[in-house]
């Protein structure tokens, strides 16, 4: 996805994407003779935190207790928030969402279906300077409709999406966007994800048919399986 200067993106795999690899880092959770996994340390999160987050432990590649460094930075009231929220919702096999404010109070929450939340046009106004997160049950990264709902129909501080492999995704505007400019980013992803997914069911459909993928494998883990193709 082409970069733009008017956005701020943070998240990712540990594969080339569209959004920031800065917070990603690597650790065995199973022992050093199983694969090693990747881990995203949310804003203000420690890798102790991240860890436990994602695998329920707090122990590095070496045995040893992950403990928090000078540079790890205190997480705020407002993220302890959000972040609850996101833990405790994202593995739902539908979506849900919350509106909150930048002290961290909840102002609305939504439930979902299992692809997406309809936001009324009352409701659509409570977004405009606040943050919105929810959960993406099939692991993908933002959506179109994402995209214009938060920063087109509505003017967010910060979208966010999580995924049940523990990834969270974040998106906000810099001070000088526009709607022109917005407009010209969504068109930009939108033709991104197109390809991304067109060139992976490409793919799995030729592995499919050629006994090396199932269509289990094809099912479990839509993150890992599609993330890759953002890479270009």
């Amino acid at each position: 996805m082409p970069e733009s200067e008017d956005f701020e993106f943070e998240g990712s795999s540990n594969e080339q994407s569209p959004f920031s690899e800065d917070d990603w880092f690597t650790v065995h959770p199973y022992g050093k003779e199983n694969k090693r996994q990747p881990v995203f340390a949310e804003n203000g999160e420690s890798k102790a935190d991240a860890i436990q987050r994602r695998f329920g432990k707090t122990k590095n590649t070496n045995n040893q207790n992950v403990a928090n460094s000078k540079n790890d930075k205190p997480q705020s009231q407002t993220h302890k928030n959000i972040t609850s929220f996101e833990s405790n919702n994202r593995k739902l096999k539908y979506e849900k969402g919350a509106i909150f404010d930048e002290n961290g109070n909840t102002v609305l929450e939504f439930d979902g279906q299992e692809h997406g939340i309809i936001v009324s046009d009352e409701d659509m106004q409570k977004l405009n300077g606040k943050i919105f997160t929810h959960n993406h049950p099939n692991g993908r990264t933002f959506s179109k409709d994402d995209l214009v709902t938060g920063f087109l129909n509505g003017k967010l501080k910060e979208l966010r999406a999580t995924t049940p492999q523990g990834v969270t995704y974040s998106l906000k505007p810099n001070e000088n966007n526009t709607d022109g400019l917005t407009k010209k980013m969504v068109a930009e992803f939108q033709q991104v994800s197109m390809r991304a997914v067109r060139q992976y069911k490409e793919k799995s459909t030729r592995e499919i048919k050629m006994g090396l993928l199932s269509l289990d494998d094809y099912n479990k883990n839509p993150y890992n399986n599609f993330q890759p193709y953002f890479k270009n």
